[in-house]
């Protein structure tokens, strides 16, 4: 391998030394240079208020419920006032949901997104011709997913106890005779529909009370509010 000529190499790195040397006397004398160098701080300062501006932009829907006059009601004021209020309540709800579904699961009941829609069309078709569902749901506080909730809990309930329940034509007879302000259709065989359904509905309502209570007696809950 041939020898490397030590004066070639020192001088290469000379000019190297002497090329960053310069490079650098030449920046600190430029104007931008010394602008830029000047006011490097300030920079980012700008910086870190327009990224922390962005932020509480993005964030203000997550941390902040409203606002009066400037004042702020955070979301952690709000969920604490509800909490307290209503907590015990809902926190039975969501055990007895959990009771329910537990129990579909060991039945192998579903329900599907087509039984739900169906379900909720039917529902709108008892609204008023001047109220629609968002409305109703406005006027309730619900959302949309609240009803879907509903209606799921609802339909996985009748199959899971209105398997086995039938309804008599004296059943029907006497519900159209003690109730018959509520059934709103004038066709004979609709308004036996409307009471066969109603009666139902009861039946499958006493069987769900009867065994909710027990499951609930019998399950370990445990409530930390």
């Amino acid at each position: 391998m041939p020898k490397r000529n030590l004066k070639t190499v020192s001088g290469r790195k000379n000019v190297v030394e002497n090329y960053s040397s310069n490079l650098n006397n030449s920046q600190s004398k430029s104007p931008i240079f010394g602008m830029v160098k000047k006011y490097k701080l300030v920079l980012i300062l700008l910086a870190i208020i327009g990224l922390g501006y962005l932020s509480w932009q993005k964030g203000k829907g997550v941390f902040l419920a409203g606002s009066v006059n400037g004042g702020l009601i955070t979301k952690a004021e709000l969920n604490s006032r509800l909490n307290s209020q209503f907590g015990k309540q809902m926190l039975e709800v969501l055990i007895g949901e959990k009771l329910i579904m537990n129990e579909a699961a060991k039945q192998n009941v579903t329900v599907t997104v087509s039984e739900i829609d169906a379900k909720i069309k039917e529902f709108e078709t008892t609204l008023g011709p001047n109220t629609t569902l968002d409305q109703m749901l406005e006027q309730r506080g619900m959302t949309k997913a609240d009803l879907v909730n509903q209606v799921k809990l609802q339909l996985t309930i009748d199959k899971m106890f209105g398997k086995d329940v039938s309804v008599s034509a004296q059943e029907i007879a006497d519900y159209l005779k003690t109730n018959a302000a509520y059934i709103t259709s004038s066709d004979s065989a609709q308004r036996d529909t409307q009471a066969q359904q109603q009666v139902k509905s009861t039946k499958i309502e006493q069987k769900f009370t009867e065994w909710f209570t027990k499951v609930r007696d019998e399950a370990k809950i445990l409530r930390f509010l």
